[in-house]
């Protein structure tokens, strides 16, 4: 009797739908990448900065690029995070994932000011997360808790 009521809660758990399977997945690269792509970004502009030191306006560039590369690593793990939430069907993620996505197009805007490096960069960043968010709020009906 005991292993039938085992079985039917197996059963009875919440299935995660196949597209938001494939979205989770492909957050995970994205988001991989991302943490890749900040490491080396930041470590980067740490090695020009001390090699072109001499000349003020460069320091300065590397500066807020180590910057961006930075908030770019804890960008990427905040919408991992929210992934991985949204992975075991928890609605939070969903949040989660949308704070990160806020901190990646809002980067760029506050270290580069209203110029055109950062309004490209916001603009890149935010025209695929922004679908993302719409792809994975078609699904916040199959999220719980």
């Amino acid at each position: 009797m005991e292993q039938n009521e085992t079985i039917n809660n197996l059963t009875t758990a919440p299935k995660r739908p196949t597209f938001l399977t494939v979205l989770c997945i492909l957050t995970f690269i994205g988001s991989g990448l991302g943490i890749f792509n900040g490491i080396t970004t930041a470590f980067m502009s740490t090695a020009l900065g001390g090699i072109m030191s001499e000349f003020s306006e460069l320091d300065s560039i590397a500066e807020n690029v180590k910057i961006f590369g930075i908030a770019t690593i804890v960008a990427s793990i905040i919408t991992l995070l929210g992934a991985f939430m949204m992975w075991g069907l928890r609605k939070m993620g969903f949040w989660v994932y949308v704070i990160g996505v806020a901190i990646s197009i809002g980067t760029p805007l506050v270290i580069y000011g209203g110029n055109l490096m950062g309004a490209f960069s916001a603009i890149g960043i935010g025209f695929i997360s922004i679908i993302f968010i719409i792809l994975y709020g078609v699904n916040r009906k199959h999220l719980v808790n």
